[in-house]
């Protein structure tokens, strides 16, 4: 049904819709919705209600749709966007995507979509229109069974009548309670064909809910399952965190412990890396010292005269404990200091020194201590 005649149908039904002024091909023309001083009605979403208020439009947009299915039309897009609200009554708008509830497959849902959506804007001011709204399958059923007048109103007390899904399903369950009641009285009047029956019909009974109760409990122990193993993988998780954490604290703490070895022997309590940091720098500082003794005993061996004396002195006297001059430092009869003949005491004292240094070199530290001494 196109919508000019849709319009034209609920027109001389009395609904409330726009009026035709003209109509050419494709072009329609219909009056201007406006109110007593010439102002554009406004839509149902831009009116302000009360309580009471929203329950009365609620039920005159509920009697226009009334309206429309008694005329064999649903609106198909019924909102508060295309009602319009003139001196107080809702007038409807936007007929072109109506549909035909006497041909189309989608009406009844159609039906209650519309109704869900008025519900639902006027709920947000009156919350008892929300439960209303879920009445409207009432009104289907009603114009299903021809019973559908233009003052129905739907029961708030009445429930929806549940759907039968698998009607096969329900038409062999009758079918056997109709046999097992045959069967029962057969049985009651001594029919033995009828006992063994229902003894049979009793153990299938009773093995199809074993097997329903098996089924039941295995689906629930692999829940149980899958609900164990989430738990034990959160709790390795946090044990993984942990522990990372904890290694975390121990390598800060062996680095401390190194730091402490490296600055004067460390803590007794601290770890074996602590202790060979100490020991290498231990180490290292006694060579060093020997490199520095080392320097200095050979710049004082070299050079002539009175200082190459004085430092075959120094350092004979440091490598020998003072019992050997090392040449020019106590020069031979009728040779005097200096000149060249201490130059050359000095030069021999040096060879004869690095002999005394390669034989002596391990008991060096005690000559040094006899030196000191």
């Amino acid at each position: 049904m196109s919508e000019v005649e849709a319009l034209r149908s609920l027109q001389a039904s009395g609904a409330n819709v726009p009026r035709i002024l003209t109509h050419h091909e494709e072009v329609l023309v219909m009056e201007l919705i406006c109110d007593e001083q010439g102002q554009l009605a406004p839509q149902l979403a831009q009116v302000e209600l009360t309580r009471a208020g929203a329950r009365q439009m609620y039920d005159k947009i509920l009697q226009q749709v009334v309206i429309l299915l008694l005329n064999d039309l649903v609106h198909g897009d019924l909102s508060p966007y295309n009602v319009l609200v003139r001196d107080n009554e809702p007038v409807v708008i936007d007929f072109p995507q109506c549909v035909s509830a006497a041909h189309n497959q989608q009406a009844s849902q159609l039906l209650e979509r519309d109704i869900y959506a008025i519900s639902q804007h006027l709920g947000t001011i009156n919350p008892e229109i929300r439960q209303l709204g879920k009445q409207s399958w009432q009104i289907w059923a009603e114009y299903e069974a021809g019973r559908l007048d233009r003052d129905f109103q739907p029961d708030s007390e009445l429930s929806r009548p549940e759907v039968v899904g698998d009607l096969a399903t329900l038409v062999g369950f009758v079918q056997e309670a109709n046999e097992e009641g045959e069967l029962e009285r057969r049985a009651a009047e001594g029919d033995a064909d009828a006992r063994a029956l229902l003894r049979a019909a009793d153990r299938r009974a009773r093995r199809k809910a074993q097997a329903v109760a098996n089924a039941e409990q295995a689906k629930a122990d692999e829940e149980a399952a899958k609900e164990e193993e989430a738990r034990r993988s959160e709790r390795r998780g946090k044990r993984g965190g942990g522990g990372g954490g904890g290694g975390g604290g121990g390598g800060g703490q062996s680095k401390g412990r190194r730091r402490r070895g490296k600055g004067g022997g460390g803590d007794k309590a601290g770890d074996k890396s602590g202790d060979r940091d100490g020991a290498s720098s231990g180490r290292s500082k006694e060579q060093g010292e020997g490199r520095s003794r080392r320097r200095r005993r050979g710049k004082g061996g070299g050079g002539g005269g009175e200082s190459g004396g004085g430092g075959g002195r120094e350092s004979g006297g440091r490598e020998s404990g003072g019992r050997e001059s090392g040449g020019s430092g106590q020069a031979p009869k009728g040779e005097g200091k200096g000149g060249s003949s201490g130059g050359g005491g000095g030069g021999g004292g040096d060879g004869q020194r690095r002999k005394r240094r390669r034989r002596r070199k391990p008991r060096s530290g005690a000559q040094g201590g006899s030196s000191n001494s």
